[in-house]
């Protein structure tokens, strides 16, 4: 059985951070940020109330 990486099937978060994190500027780079993370359901990974998953998923490989 081989493995891949469980990043390979990561998903995107949807639409980009427009803001660059700067001195300045913490508070509305958060916000996108979290925005961001909660649309693509992935907060939980972040805050750590959900368990990442393994980093290597096994592959199965069905021989027909």
């Amino acid at each position: 059985m081989a493995l891949i990486p469980s990043s390979a099937a990561a998903p995107s978060l949807g639409y980009p951070v427009t803001e660059k994190l700067a001195k300045n500027n913490y508070l509305l780079w958060r916000a996108q940020v979290i925005s961001a993370l909660r649309g693509a359901q992935m907060s939980g990974y972040v805050d750590g109330s959900v368990i990442a998953p393994d980093r290597m998923m096994p592959l199965i490989c069905m021989h027909v």
